[in-house]
């Protein structure tokens, strides 16, 4: 038995054509996440996804997406094949949304639980979204599909400049769209490492806090203030991570850390002037809130 429900991808413009290879890189990439939303939401169905049609006069890509039950699995699960197919739809454009948010607002500052599996996302702005939990989890831990997100606005962003814009449509109601000013914010395009980056070590660095990220992750980017500069950075400091991950710490904005930094530089060759461009917190000593001052890593 199989249940398939139809997503409409959109490339906004005015010529009504694009290159081949953003065209499949988008779709592809579309694919791919929606495969992963499926392993993290069910453990017995397989999901296909093909190419339906193309709208005429216009660069419309009707994908239809089916879930079902491979022959010889026992399926003791209690959702239907449809509201896994159409679970698979809405989260999937959840991720799109949380790739856009960060792009716009930044990291979350507060990730409240909600009834029915919702997680409640409060930015710095003070504007909140309710998600579901796969999409909020997926964003935040899965690799692959946020590989493929950085793949599909990298190749947006440097691709077909007639494309103004990407939309995904659930029949007639648009679950995302984003205008092509904002295809470069969210490709988080990689600095290229070679004779014109190198690493600048700084220690015992102070630092402020004014974003944090409420998950335990080596990846995702904090905020800080460095010497009046807002930069973002991740930290990769395992031990502080650990202890973070078991709820030993809470951050507010204005809290400090003293830090070991890790600075990528890329070399402006116009102006012969090293830049950063990046930042990670290779090693956290002390957590310094506000006003109280405390000691990092609890004493055993």
């Amino acid at each position: 038995m199989r249940e398939s429900s139809s997503v409409k991808l959109k490339f906004d413009g005015d010529h009504h054509q694009v290159s081949i290879d953003l065209f499949i890189d988008v779709l592809q990439d579309y694919a791919r996440i929606a495969r992963e939303v499926n392993k993290e939401i069910s453990s017995t169905t397989e999901v296909d996804i093909e190419v339906s049609a193309i709208a005429k006069g216009s660069l419309d890509a009707v994908l239809n997406i089916a879930s079902y039950v491979p022959d010889g699995v026992l399926d003791f699960t209690t959702v239907t094949l449809r509201d896994i197919t159409s679970t698979i739809i809405g989260t999937t454009a959840g991720i799109y949304l949380m790739r856009k948010l960060s792009a716009e607002k930044g990291t979350p500052v507060q990730a409240t639980k909600e009834p029915d599996d919702k997680v409640r996302l409060t930015y710095s702005d003070n504007s909140q979204i309710v998600i579901n939990n796969p999409t909020f989890n997926i964003s935040v831990e899965n690799d692959h599909v946020n590989s493929a997100l950085d793949n599909t606005f990298k190749a947006l962003s440097k691709g077909d400049s007639s494309v103004t814009g990407l939309a995904i449509y659930e029949d007639q109601q648009e679950l995302f769209s984003v205008s092509s000013s904002m295809f470069t914010q969210m490709s988080k395009i990689e600095i290229p490492e070679g004779e014109k980056t190198r690493k600048k070590i700084e220690d015992g660095v102070t630092i402020g806090i004014t974003r944090a990220v409420f998950v335990q992750s080596q990846t995702r980017m904090w905020e800080f203030s460095l010497r009046g500069i807002k930069v973002p950075a991740n930290i990769t400091d395992s031990d502080f991570l650990e202890e973070f991950g078991k709820g030993n710490f809470s951050f507010a904005v204005g809290d400090e850390l003293i830090a070991k930094i890790e600075i990528t530089q890329v070399l402006n060759e116009e102006s012969n002037v090293w830049e950063n461009k990046k930042y990670t917190l290779t090693k956290i000593y002390e957590h310094k809130p506000r006003p109280v001052t405390s000691s990092l890593i609890p004493s055993h």
